[in-house]
């Protein structure tokens, strides 16, 4: 039953009150989020991503819930599937606090899939288990219907169409830098044929006026040639 707080309906808690029998009040997780995390566990340790922040603040000092030496020894595990059941080893040791913090990071770190699994399995476990959800009170009730590996392969998709958008803007950058270098080289052989037209037009200009002035000299030639020639007489006719 919905109470009234400040005049407004409020939603019963989601999971873990106290008193319930199932959720610790002493540091240790409550068996709904052990049986949760146990039920996930598989798929957290084959595809939870690392690489998308999660890993930078599983500290305490970033908002995480490791301390300085569990971190390290989770570091120091050669692969990502041995750090991923490091990590999980160590969270099945801690409370439920640590429990809703390392759903977080899983929400805000590329995985939210994972996440939202967690919280649809722990809902189930609270149900069989007659556990109210008071820990999850923060997040919204609403059926999820599409399957985890659905959303999952989604993710997926997502994050192999940002490649492929990069992939397709590198690629028109260099598209655009040899369409440059086109357009560059363009200009260039605009500019030299250019040259070469002003160059054709002036020897036609000195060919036009070299041929008029050998006609001027022709003819010049021509009337001294009748100014020396002696006149005919007309016996010689």
């Amino acid at each position: 039953m919905n109470t009234i707080n400040n005049g407004r309906a409020v939603s019963p808690p989601l999971f873990g009150a106290s008193g319930t029998g199932l959720s610790q009040a002493n540091g240790t997780m409550s068996e709904v989020n052990k049986a949760a995390l146990r039920a996930v566990e598989a798929g957290l340790k084959a595809n939870v991503r690392l690489d998308s922040g999660l890993m930078d603040r599983i500290n305490q000092d970033a908002g995480g819930f490791l301390n300085s030496f569990e971190e390290l020894s989770v570091r120091e595990e050669v692969t990502d599937t041995r750090k991923r059941e490091k990590l999980l080893s160590i969270l099945r040791d801690k409370g439920d606090s640590e429990f809703r913090i390392f759903v977080e990071l899983l929400r805000e770190s590329g995985n939210l899939c994972w996440a939202m699994e967690l919280e649809k399995r722990v809902r189930q476990f609270a149900a069989t288990m007659a556990e109210p959800a008071e820990q999850w009170e923060c997040y919204p009730r609403k059926v999820v219907v599409v399957p985890v590996e659905t959303l999952c392969d989604l993710q997926v998709q997502l994050s192999q169409l940002k490649a492929d958008v990069s992939e397709l803007r590198a690629q028109v950058g260099r598209q655009i830098a040899v369409a440059g270098w086109q357009t560059e080289n363009l200009a260039r052989c605009s500019r030299v044929i250019e040259e070469q037209r002003r160059t054709m037009e002036s020897r036609e200009r000195l060919l036009v006026q070299s041929q008029s002035d050998s006609a001027q000299e022709i003819a010049r030639l021509k009337q001294k040639l009748r100014a020396v020639r002696p006149p005919v007489s007309n016996a010689c006719k």
